[in-house]
């Protein structure tokens, strides 16, 4: 696959191209797409798999979505005396680290490398990718399920040897816990109602997470490092989904809609900061919010209006 740029004077080149380059899932001993190999294409819905001019595919309903493919190398090249020739490239690595919930293994971008091509061939040291687990579901004792574990990105190290961390929210809820399932929630958990392998679909919790500091820092001790401090103000929004594939009794109030303050604090940890603050619409103006207590319904609060501010 590639994109090409500014269509050049030659009737069938164009100026320049960036070529995509793809590999399999699959990272060792792939061998053949099939039953006995599946489990080498780790985060790959073997069971999902049509094969090309099946006549018949046992017990697959419906049309799903999914790739075999990773993206391991982009190169752009311009042209130059009516041939393209390489400027640069970018080498992504990744791996199947253990997500933490002992079920699944996703795939994780490991590192990016880049090598320049004008003029000889020379790479910069890799930019590498750490996660941290975090558990998507809100998980309850006995409820026979896994926690629903996925890596965030918490800290980058860039070609020159800096590091870039973020540190994100806590889980807001537990099982006993819960916040109202309906527009009146203004917690980090939504609601949603789904099956799992097999069994009948239920509602349930899922956690999301924000970004709450990032320290940039060039690991030298005469330099500080930089922090910006994020605060998410007046509680979170949550509307009801329209997924036309979903009947209307199983939408839910899944959809999230955000914050309407956001305060940003940067600088030093030891020296003066700049605060800015951003107000947000949200697209609930004027519509109903359900009475969690059964009493009816009443109007969501009007948004702040989005105004313009010099320290933004």
């Amino acid at each position: 696959m590639s994109i090409s740029y500014a269509r050049a004077l030659a009737a069938t080149l164009t100026a320049a191209v960036a070529k995509f380059d793809v590999s399999e899932r699959c990272l060792t001993g792939c061998g053949t797409f099939d039953d006995t190999n599946a489990k080498n294409w780790p985060d790959v819905p073997f069971d999902q798999y049509c094969k090309d001019g099946a006549t018949e595919c046992m017990d697959q309903f419906a049309a799903t979505f999914w790739s075999r493919k990773r993206l391991t190398s982009i190169t752009t090249k311009v042209l130059t005396g009516g041939a393209y020739k390489d400027v640069d490239s970018w080498a992504l690595a990744q791996d199947f680290p253990a997500s933490g919930d002992g079920v699944s293994t996703p795939m994780w971008l490991k590192s990016i490398q880049r090598t320049g091509k004008v003029g000889g061939t020379l790479s910069t040291p890799p930019v590498t990718f750490a996660g941290e687990q975090k558990a998507n579901r809100v998980d309850q004792t006995g409820d026979g399920l896994a926690p629903f574990i996925r890596l965030r990105l918490y800290q980058v190290t860039t070609e020159t040897g800096a590091t870039i961390g973020v540190t994100y929210s806590q889980p807001e809820c537990t099982s006993s816990t819960l916040p109202p399932a309906d527009g009146s929630n203004t917690t980090r958990c939504y609601q949603v109602k789904w099956a799992y392998e097999g069994n009948d679909a239920k509602p349930d919790w899922f956690n999301s997470y924000v970004v709450t500091q990032v320290v940039e820092g060039d690991n030298l001790a005469s330099t500080p490092d930089k922090v910006t401090s994020y605060s998410y103000l007046d509680g979170a929004a949550w509307t009801k989904g329209t997924d036309e594939l979903s009947k209307a009794e199983d939408r839910t109030y899944s959809v999230a809609r955000g914050y309407g303050r956001v305060q940003t604090r940067t600088g030093a940890a030891d020296d003066p900061r700049t605060l800015t603050e951003e107000r947000f619409f949200r697209g609930l103006e004027g519509k109903a919010v359900p009475d969690s207590a059964g009493a009816g319904a009443t109007p969501e609060p009007t948004s702040p209006p989005v105004l313009p501010s010099p320290c933004s």
